[in-house]
């Protein structure tokens, strides 16, 4: 085949990959061996093979000209003028003779995998004054009242942390609800699993860093929509199971929609990840607690009727053994929340997830 037909039968990918892509590491990496180790510890006969895989991963989700060509390795940058100004200010330590407290920090918007932050560190900079932003991507949609709470809980939580006019970088794919509800109400698992598949592949082709799923019910299939995506999942049982284990607790009831609390995939994952243990309630309990979730929560209509009833079934769990209670649908924190039963630990699954998100976004 002639050069002409290779380059006619080229696809777009592989005209982009030929201008922006170059097989082997540049010659001039010394700055960048030396840091990696000194500061990341990484023996020198295996410094070559890590940044070749890494760049590889790394051209997998993000197809960059500054990927592919190793410019992301060059250190060269941190000799501009900004730069300097930075660390200096960076460098200043707080002084009790004078009582001045320095509290500058530095947010790296661009940081690809952390160079210019690790050298800093490397440098002398305090690393609690560095920070990175990753990009949340967010499977929202189920519901939209969740997918809201979520955004504005990821943004408050930043800038708290960061202070000024911080907010996150996030990307939202929402699902229809209609769709959503017709898969959980009909068992077609299969089929929504694979129509969240094609909202987690966007997020990644996005940009997005890792994913969060709003809904507690559709991580069930959570294996199934992140098939084939390289980025992780940030699992919403990984920062409920913490607040739990943190009060030292080891046997609490789930509440959530009729099938999250039917399924045995919640209970699995916090007992056999977590060694908690699950209650449930009854299947009466169930169908009441679901009705609720789907004709009223996820319309906007908070009663206190239902409000009772639910605290109703949480008083049972608690008198079944029941040491606190994971509102395990991301509407319920809508309805009862800690101060309706202040002795009974909750567990509100979509704050603890978002500031989890929002923590995972920063690093530091």
């Amino acid at each position: 085949m002639s050069h002409f037909d290779q380059m006619h039968h080229e696809t777009a990918l592989d005209r982009w990959k030929r201008f922006t892509y170059v097989e082997d590491l540049p010659d001039e990496l010394g700055p960048f061996r030396k840091l990696l180790e000194e500061y990341s510890k990484v023996p020198p006969n295996e410094t070559d093979e890590l940044l070749v895989s890494t760049r590889k991963k790394l051209w997998e989700v993000a197809m960059y000209p500054c990927v592919g060509r190793w410019s992301f390795l060059n250190l060269r940058s941190m000799q501009d003028s900004h730069f300097k100004i930075a660390f200096d200010r960076l460098k200043q330590t707080n002084d009790p003779d004078t009582g001045t407290n320095f509290t500058d920090t530095l947010l790296d918007m661009g940081c690809c995998i952390g160079q210019v932050l690790r050298k800093m560190a490397h440098d002398g900079i305090e690393p609690t004054r560095l920070f990175a932003m990753k990009t949340v991507g967010i499977i929202g949609g189920s519901t939209d009242l969740a997918t809201v709470e979520y955004y504005k809980l990821i943004n408050a939580h930043i800038r708290a942390k960061l202070g000024g006019f911080y907010t996150g970088e996030i990307i939202i794919n929402s699902m229809n609800f209609e769709r959503s509800a017709h898969f959980v109400n009909n068992n077609l698992w299969e089929e929504g699993g694979e129509y969240l598949h094609g909202k987690a592949l966007s997020l990644e082709r996005a940009g997005a860093d890792f994913i969060i799923c709003v809904s507690n019910t559709w991580h069930r299939v959570s294996e199934a929509f992140m098939k084939d995506v390289k980025i992780p999942l940030y699992h919403i049982a990984d920062p409920t199971a913490q607040a739990i284990l943190d009060l030292k607790l080891h046997t609490v009831a789930l509440l959530g929609t009729k099938a999250t609390m039917s399924s045995d995939y919640l209970p699995d994952q916090f007992s056999s990840r977590f060694g908690i243990n699950i209650i449930v309630p009854t299947d009466e309990e169930q169908i009441y607690i679901d009705d609720v979730i789907f004709n009223e929560l996820a319309k906007s209509q908070f009663t206190e009727e239902s409000r009772q009833g639910y605290l109703k079934i949480v008083d049972k769990l608690v008198s079944r053994g029941a040491q606190g209670v994971i509102l395990g649908c991301t509407e319920i924190p809508l309805l009862i929340e800690q101060k309706d039963r202040p002795d009974v630990p909750m567990f509100n699954t979509l704050e603890l997830h978002a500031r989890g998100a929002a923590e995972k976004a920063l690093l530091d």
